[in-house]
């Protein structure tokens, strides 16, 4: 039998049920040292919705 739990901040939220869940994202070399990632998140439970959205830019030395 499947059964799952989620937290948040180390405080279980929801034991078990179904979810429904994608990430989506993309990564660019702008130039040799620098690149460019962006990717969004969504996560539906039977308990909550989670959402987000994230933009990193990352430079090497």
């Amino acid at each position: 039998m499947y059964k799952s739990s989620d937290k948040i901040n180390y405080k279980v939220v929801n034991l078990d049920g179904s979810s429904i869940a994608y990430n989506f994202g993309i990564s660019c070399e702008i130039t040799q040292k620098v690149f460019f990632f962006a990717d969004t998140e969504f996560l539906q439970t039977s308990s909550y919705t989670s959402n987000a959205f994230n933009l990193t830019f990352l430079f090497k030395f």
